[in-house]
């Protein structure tokens, strides 16, 4: 927890990169089920109110301002809910809430429509169909659908969500400002349209895990014996090109089961309790292996040459000769993946 208000606001740089920096605030965020409390910074985007973790700055939920719940407390201290039903709570820290944000709460709050009874029917008959559809046709039909639909920004909120319980098996992950720099500069590089997210942690059984999003966690011994930023790109060029097969948010809801895929179908929220206990699955997941031609095209379109990662499989005992035979960039390509600073910076993500 933040001890004073003076590292709360110390906090702030962690979110400049975000829009509308007078509506923000810093909370503490009780997910309901007897869950801890955590640290998290409140954002304003558009018409939703978006839970940052300060430390990755990694979105772990989202609030819509619409439906937001003003709960009665024993003191002067604001206490929001994400609705009526929902039993998870943010207690906003005294002196770290913007007046803009305050008074955008309250008109949101008092303006809260009111469903009617035909909506309830309407929202009643829709859930019996769906759930009925995941019952009697199978519940990999409702996931698989579901997963299909679900837009980006969501699929990154619940691999923020999967990664909170993996957590507590790796430890949380390393945060250098430098290195988390770095982190950002190569999934640019690497993976621009998928927005995707890098995550190092000091222990996991698996060399990376891949949650939704894409989320990539990876070893920081992986990280440590690669031999440049190369080599590295290609373990998690590897590992995206196994997610047309292997889809980490269908696996997930596979796990979460009916009711919560039906939840996240319709509201695009999947209950926190519905991933307890998904870190011990996922680290025992047996992953697809990749086709190597697929692999090859993710080379070329990122324009790396595929030897440095072939020589990390030769060295890891593996077979390369496809890899090498059909390197894109023989010669290399010429485009710089990560300078030597910012490597170094990444490898010592951990070093705190």
């Amino acid at each position: 927890m933040f001890e004073d208000i003076s590292q709360v606001k110390a906090h702030l740089s962690m979110v400049a990169e975000h829009e509308n920096q007078e509506n923000f605030a810093y909370a503490l965020w009780r997910e309901g089920g007897g869950a801890p409390a955590r640290d998290v910074v409140l954002v304003v985007q558009g018409r939703s109110l978006v839970l940052l973790d300060p430390r990755s700055e990694i979105a772990l939920a989202h609030w819509a301002l619409d439906a937001l719940v003003r709960r009665k407390s024993a003191s002067d201290v604001v206490v929001l809910a994400p609705s009526e039903q929902e039993d998870e709570s943010l207690e906003l820290i005294p002196g770290s809430i913007s007046v803009r944000l305050t008074g955008l709460i309250d008109r949101m709050s008092q303006s809260r429509p009111k469903p009617g009874r035909l909506r309830g029917y309407v929202v009643g008959a829709v859930t019996a169909a769906i759930v009925g559809l995941g019952l009697f046709a199978g519940p990999a039909i409702l996931t698989a659908h579901t997963a299909s639909v679900v837009p980006p920004s969501v699929r990154r909120d619940i691999g923020a969500l999967a990664f909170m319980d993996l957590a507590r098996l790796t430890g949380s992950s390393c945060a250098t400002e430098l290195g988390l720099e770095a982190t950002k500069v190569l999934m640019r590089r690497l993976f621009a349209k998928e927005q995707a997210r890098l995550l190092v942690v000091r222990s996991t059984a698996n060399t990376i895990i891949t949650l939704p999003g894409p989320l990539f966690v990876v070893n920081q011994n992986l990280l440590e014996k690669s031999i440049g930023p190369e080599a590295f790109a290609g373990f998690l060029l590897a590992e995206f090109a196994k997610i047309p097969t292997q889809d980490p948010l269908e696996e997930l809801l596979h796990y979460a089961g009916v009711l919560p895929s039906f939840k996240l179908l319709t509201t695009s929220k999947l209950p926190p309790k519905s991933v307890w206990g998904y870190g011990e699955v996922v680290l025992r997941t047996p992953h697809p292996k990749v086709e190597d031609a697929a692999l090859i095209a993710l080379f070329k379109n990122a324009e790396i040459s595929t030897a440095p990662y072939a020589q990390a499989q030769e060295e890891a005992g593996q077979t390369a000769l496809y890899l090498r035979s059909y390197d894109p960039f023989p010669e290399g390509s010429g485009r710089t993946i990560l300078s030597d600073g910012e490597w170094i910076s990444l490898q010592d993500i951990c070093a705190e």
